[in-house]
């Protein structure tokens, strides 16, 4: 009995040292982190303003350290946001785009300083299950997934970070009056409440891609592409994506997200952007490419260098 009480204690006294020690050196969750400055020359403008509206991608300059806390994530957004209101860029008819995958490398938030400063993804995945064990180990064995530990890796986190993704891009819509289409996010059969909020559940990763409207609520039109667990390697070092394209409807005068491998798949495009993300993730680089459609015709536009932004005005 007294061997059972001292591996308790012991276990007790070694699991309150392991909380404090995955809470040393972790950014202060309050402040931000990383300041974004937008160069005034980064916007590449595409049409002409005939009060129908557009849509705005936007492909902001990322490393890992853009994700350690809320307010720095949301600040690097906002910062293209207000730059673009300053051009007057945003209305209540404008559509913003954000990049495949911007919200999966939140798996990133509040982890310790020197996962930021890795030198290559490995080692801060590595780095970073060793601050999530227990919830690493519990989604472990709860996979049935051929690849369990890089399942595990993702969901361990996507919880929170479905939240923060959730959180960030609703108050932005709210605070900028705009439909903001937030990329893709990598969750857990994530689903859409009838309030308009995001909860992640248990189950298979899915591509998760929400639509947030003027209020800040998920709009219904909830996408999710059920992703194979092989391919996470792949994603996680390429960042390779689909075509996510708008479409501007005459009956509605609203947008639709479309899935297809083509732009010419469907005729009835006639506007719509595809952006891949952009930045240095450890020694991982995005495409940083963009694909724009505008009036049937097909743009590729080189890899960004620095944040940019790409405006499309719809006839």
């Amino acid at each position: 009995m007294k061997i059972v009480i001292r591996l308790f204690i012991a276990f007790v006294i070694l699991f309150a040292v392991y909380n404090v020690w995955i809470l040393m050196d972790v950014p202060n969750r309050n402040s931000v982190f990383v300041k974004t400055t937008v160069a005034k020359e980064s916007i590449i403008t595409i049409g002409t303003d005939a009060g129908n509206g557009n849509i705005l991608g936007i492909q902001p300059q990322l490393t890992a350290s853009n994700y350690a806390n809320i307010p720095t994530f949301k600040e690097t957004i906002r910062a293209y946001l207000l730059e673009a209101k300053s051009k007057q860029l945003i209305n209540p008819k404008t559509v913003v785009l954000l990049p495949e995958q911007i919200g999966s490398l939140l798996i990133a938030y509040e982890e310790k300083e020197k996962v930021y400063t890795a030198a290559t993804m490995e080692e801060a995945m590595q780095s970073i299950v060793r601050t999530n064990l227990f919830k690493f180990i519990v989604e472990f064995f709860s996979s049935d997934t051929p690849n369990k530990s890089m399942k595990a890796a993702i969901a361990m986190k996507s919880k929170q970070a479905g939240k923060i993704y959730w959180e960030v891009f609703g108050d932005l819509a709210k605070e900028f009056n705009v439909t903001i289409a937030a990329g893709s996010i990598l969750l857990p059969n994530a689903t859409r409440t009838a309030e308009g909020t995001l909860i992640v559940n248990k189950g298979n990763l899915f591509n998760t891609a929400a639509i947030f409207n003027r209020d800040g609520k998920v709009d219904t039109l909830l996408q999710k592409t059920e992703f194979p667990i092989d391919q996470l390697s792949g994603l996680m070092s390429q960042f390779e994506t689909s075509i996510h394209v708008f479409q501007k409807s005459n009956q509605s005068m609203g947008w639709k997200l479309f899935d297809i491998k083509s732009p010419t798949a469907n005729s009835a495009i006639h506007y719509g952007m595809n952006l891949s993300i952009a930045g240095q993730f450890w020694d991982k680089k995005g495409d940083g490419r963009a694909l724009v459609i505008n009036n049937d015709s097909i743009t590729v536009i080189p890899a960004a260098t620095t944040g940019r932004m790409i405006n499309l005005w719809t006839n």
